[in-house]
């Protein structure tokens, strides 16, 4: 899918998911306490990962960021939050000319200050991060402002005019935001105050440190921070973003902070905790990228089996977390949909790499060289298929 700068990546999860997550007994594996061998040319020996404090909570103004760089536009179109999804969720109550008008200014100033930015991954970070755990929309306002006018992120200058005008914009969305889409009190945020003693949880936690001990043995995270964006709709809401091509949700990983949407069907309570096998498999997927772009034994396997071939990058990036996130995680949990990613080159790489990843972390060895060449291999092999799929596809609707 789409990807901006760094580690910031996007990543769908289909809404027909929901409907197809069971659960069964964690997959547990046991492993050395240590990780040996040589990290550059050979392979290297996994122990387990240290303690990582995971702490999965809702947090209002993260959940506002995350609007906000949706019905701007500088996060991808297929955001939830897009300007034509929050025109359909907000239904009878959309006013046109009040909505859309604080909309336009919104996306005026948030677009200005992202192309200002030389690094658009840093400016994800700004915002995102300036939001988190602030108490309340003027805390996070008065901090953004300092951001947007930050000289070391050489943004544009507003003066009191602009200010006044951005305020009351931002004000005014904060409202709709609330009224339409904040999720709180809901089933979902009830259980996550006990999501500790989950079996779900149990396996993520698991997959985690396999993960961590496969893709990037020399680095530890002790704490990530993960926010659910709650997003209320009903059956036939489904159906409707359907046809409106919006067929699935984001995960988004900014450095420790994991913003992910979930879905909450209404009058479908047993699916929507169902959800949340998914919230973890994509949360795996995501800290993947952080493994991947972080880790210095993965970032230089990468440079010499990829070297500055950024399509190839950005498919092994994508595969790579989505055979160890969604992959292992549904594997474990026996979720046997096959879709794990909607991109089809990017899903079936991932199923054909993935026996390789067992097999590999079955012998208690990280990510090498044989395993870099091999994936890359079936890069190729998996665009070679894709384009001839493609190709087989377009000469079957050519009359």
């Amino acid at each position: 899918m789409n990807s901006f700068s760094g580690n910031t990546t996007a990543y769908f999860l289909t809404f027909v998911f929901l409907c197809g997550a069971h659960f069964f007994s964690p997959v547990c594996c046991n492993w050395s306490n240590a990780a040996t061998g040589n990290a550059a040319t050979g392979n290297v020996t996994i122990g387990t990962a240290v303690d990582c404090n995971v702490v999965f909570k809702p947090d209002a103004m993260v959940s506002f960021a995350h609007f906000l760089m949706g019905v701007s536009k500088v996060m991808p179109v297929g955001s939830s939050f897009s300007p034509e999804v929050f025109a359909y969720f907000r239904g009878k109550r959309f006013e046109s000319e009040s909505d859309g008008m604080h909309i336009r200014i919104l996306t005026r100033f948030m677009k200005a200050a992202s192309e200002k930015c030389s690094d658009l991954h840093d400016f994800e970070l700004k915002v995102y991060h300036t939001a988190l755990g602030k108490k309340s929309v003027f805390e996070y306002y008065r901090n953004l402002i300092r951001v947007l006018n930050s000289n070391n992120l050489n943004q544009i200058d507003l003066n009191q005019s602009d200010q006044k005008e951005f305020r009351r914009s931002f004000l005014h969305l904060y409202r709709a935001f609330q009224t339409s889409l904040s999720g709180s009190g809901n089933a979902v945020g009830q259980m996550m105050k006990n999501i500790e003693t989950t079996e779900e949880y149990a396996v993520f936690r698991e997959n985690l440190n396999l993960v961590n001990s496969f893709l990037a043995p020399d680095r530890n995270i002790t704490e990530i921070r993960v926010v659910p964006v709650f997003l209320h709709v009903g059956g036939s809401d489904v159906q409707a973003l359907r046809a409106m091509g919006i067929s699935g949700v984001f995960g988004l990983n900014l450095d420790q902070l994991q913003v992910i949407e979930l879905p909450l069907i209404d009058g479908m309570p047993v699916v929507t905790l169902k959800g949340l096998s998914h919230l973890y498999a994509v949360t795996l997927h995501e800290i993947c990228h952080y493994y991947y772009y972080r880790s210095s034994l993965c970032s230089k396997l990468v440079e010499i089996h990829a070297g500055n071939d950024r399509k190839l990058r950005h498919l092994l990036a994508e595969a790579l977390a989505t055979a160890l996130g969604n992959g292992l995680y549904f594997t474990a949990m026996k979720n046997e949909d096959p879709q794990w990613y909607a991109d089809p080159a990017i899903n079936g790489l991932a199923h054909r790499i993935i026996p390789l990843i067992q097999s590999e972390m079955e012998k208690g060895n990280a990510i090498g060289e044989a395993f870099m060449k091999y994936i890359v291999e079936s890069a190729a092999e998996s665009a070679d298929e894709s384009a001839a799929a493609r190709a087989l596809e377009m000469s079957a609707k050519t009359p």
